[in-house]
């Protein structure tokens, strides 16, 4: 249900002519059950404030999710008198709204967008926590960055900026995630990214930076390494 409702999300932000300060999806036919996680998945790859609203029984909630700079419940308040109920805190949060409210609502969340964030920069970015070479992914250095552990809020899981790696092979997983293999020319490296079937970097035979967490994972009784790309850009050399 998920990809499904992402796919039809991407479709309507890249209908419009051009991109909006914050991005407001709806549709009769989304489950409200899975729009927070649309909406923080569209937040990914737009970078911009995102509001995904869907019908349930005759009532619609939508979800909002944030960016930096972007304090979500200050938002909504501001745009209260289009909302019947709403709450939540800086980085996210939810309402109800009249069906005939949405048109008027979606004009006035792009306004408020543009209006707290004018002058800030929203390109989309990953922050690394390190920069290695493909030659530093090995058994021992995963071993270390779980010693970390346990991750979650305030202790996300280490992050490895990897520049320079060629797509050497490129295939869609359960027609939801994209798996590649990456190159530097002497080793090779499984990269998987959850929950995006296509990304305009992951073509065959493009060289690209990606930010990664590292992994390991257990096929057929052997240890395989694997890079969970977080973002992934064209390389700039």
């Amino acid at each position: 249900i998920e990809a499904r409702i992402k796919e039809l999300a991407i479709k309507q932000v890249e209908a419009n002519s051009e991109m909006p300060w914050g991005l407001v999806i709806w549709n009769h036919d989304f489950h409200t059950g899975v729009i927070g996680l649309v909406a923080q998945r569209l937040v990914e790859r737009y970078y911009r404030p995102v509001v995904v609203i869907g019908s349930d029984q005759g009532s619609f909630k939508g979800s909002v999710r944030g960016i930096a700079g972007f304090n979500v419940v200050e938002a909504l308040s501001a745009l209260s008198p289009y909302l019947e109920r709403f709450g939540g805190h800086e980085g996210a949060g939810g309402f109800s709204i009249a069906e005939e409210k949405i048109p008027e609502f979606v004009e006035a969340f792009n306004g408020e967008c543009r209006r707290r964030l004018q002058g800030q920069e929203l390109e989309p970015y990953a922050m690394a926590d390190t920069e290695a070479g493909l030659e530093d992914i090995t058994p021992a250095l995963i071993d270390e960055l779980k010693s970390f552990a346990p991750f979650g809020v305030g202790n996300p899981s280490p992050t490895v900026l990897i520049k320079g790696l060629k797509v050497t092979d490129r295939r869609v997983l359960k027609n939801e995630h994209t798996k590649v293999v990456l190159s530097d020319s002497r080793r090779n490296i499984a990269g998987l990214m959850w929950r995006e079937r296509h990304h305009p970097a992951l073509e065959l035979g493009l060289k690209v930076d990606v930010a990664c967490r590292p992994d390991k994972s257990l096929y057929a009784g052997h240890y395989q390494l694997q890079l969970n790309l977080q973002a992934v850009q064209r390389a700039r050399t």
